[in-house]
């Protein structure tokens, strides 16, 4: 992870320990929800005919628990989607600082359209995936933690080893996706950013003159351009649909095990049926994450491509005495300007000589009155 962003997360070092501090409370709190709901039933099929005042605490125990499991779900989102906002906001501040200093060079030789992508699209999708990516990622490693260490106290180990060593082999077909899933990726961001420049040409000099002239040309481009994002998000889809068949296959594989094996334990009255109940609810919490490990995927994969291309827009040259030599009251100058269309002879502009003082506002419009 490059310097900028890492500098960006220091600053919040405060926030996001108490979003995981808040996030793994709530994370425990609901898996042991499961448990105490096993245990009421259990003591309500062994007392059907009068209910306690053990059940009854154990039922207002239970709704304390899902309120407050509530309350700190909701608290864990608000924070770590205002540090996502705040991250992206640094960064851009930093690099608009380190813009306000670079050496004028670094402008006439990147490309606009490409440059505007970066910035735009790429760094304000950085907050969506702080935000959520977080969340996700910290679920499933929680859930699958925690989940195993509860259900191993309070259900069964064999039946916990039996059910969770589905997981790892989930894992390692995951991991054999991602690195189809990342190449997809990159090529969609270098196609996104190539068609941001041509909608950035399309307001900028003469390529906007050009598109009058050769609109069918220019329309062509743009559809070549577009087909291609389509077929590497159809690409991107087949593979995704990949992960989606294995984390089906793994979600009845678990429970299949925990509904045989289970139910077989409590025949042979090694557990109660509300354990087993308490166990299946715990697994299928778990699995309902990793149904959604595709989208961790790709969120993975776009930060590892944005990491790149902001170290890209951190690293360009500035001035050696760190001060903005920006002219503070330029004006345009042209001179001797020939311009003539790829593959045409002839110029469509010859010997244009200009020179637009600073503060002034001029129209330039052509025979048929257009610009």
């Amino acid at each position: 992870m490059n310097k900028l962003i890492k500098n960006q997360l220091n600053n919040h070092k405060l926030g996001f320990s108490m979003y995981f501090i808040t996030y793994i409370t709530e994370i425990i709190l609901s898996l042991i929800e499961p448990v105490i709901f096993g245990k009421i039933l259990d003591m309500l099929l062994t007392n059907y005919k009068h209910i306690e005042d053990n059940i009854i605490k154990n039922i207002i125990f239970l709704c304390v628990l899902l309120l407050v499991s509530f309350v700190l779900y909701c608290s864990c989102r608000i924070i770590i989607y205002s540090i996502g906002r705040k991250v992206k906001q640094g960064i851009y501040t930093n690099l608009i600082e380190k813009f306000e200093k670079s050496n004028i060079s670094f402008f006439e030789s990147v490309d606009k359209g490409t440059f505007v992508s970066y910035i735009v699209n790429d760094i304000n999708s950085l907050w969506s995936i702080i935000g959520h990516g977080t969340i996700e990622i910290t679920r499933v490693i929680a859930y699958t933690i925690i989940g195993f260490i509860i259900s191993m106290k309070y259900v069964n180990f064999s039946l916990s080893i039996s059910v969770f060593i589905v997981f790892p082999i989930f894992i390692y077909f995951i991991i054999k996706q991602n690195s189809e899933l990342e190449v997809i990726t990159r090529e969609s961001k270098e196609l996104n950013a190539k068609l941001s420049k041509k909608i950035n040409d399309g307001f900028c000099g003469f390529t906007v003159i050009k598109s009058y002239v050769r609109e069918q040309e220019t329309i062509e481009q743009f559809n070549d351009i577009n087909k291609k994002i389509k077929d590497k998000n159809i690409q991107y889809n087949k593979t995704l649909a990949k992960i989606n068949i294995i984390s089906t296959i793994c979600q009845g594989i678990s429970f299949s095990i925990t509904c045989i094996y289970g139910i077989y334990l409590v025949m042979e009255n090694v557990i109660t049926i509300g354990s087993f109940i308490a166990f299946n609810s715990i697994i299928q919490k778990i699995i309902s994450d990793y149904i959604y490990a595709g989208n961790l995927v790709k969120k993975v994969n776009e930060l590892k491509i944005i990491d790149n291309r902001i170290q890209f827009l951190y690293n360009i040259e500035i001035y050696s005495n760190g001060k903005n030599e920006m002219p503070k009251k330029p004006s345009i100058k042209i001179s001797n300007l020939d311009y003539r269309y790829k593959n045409e002879r002839e110029n469509v502009l010859e010997n244009i000589n200009i020179e637009i003082p600073y503060g002034s506002f001029i129209g330039i419009l052509g025979k048929t009155r257009i610009w």
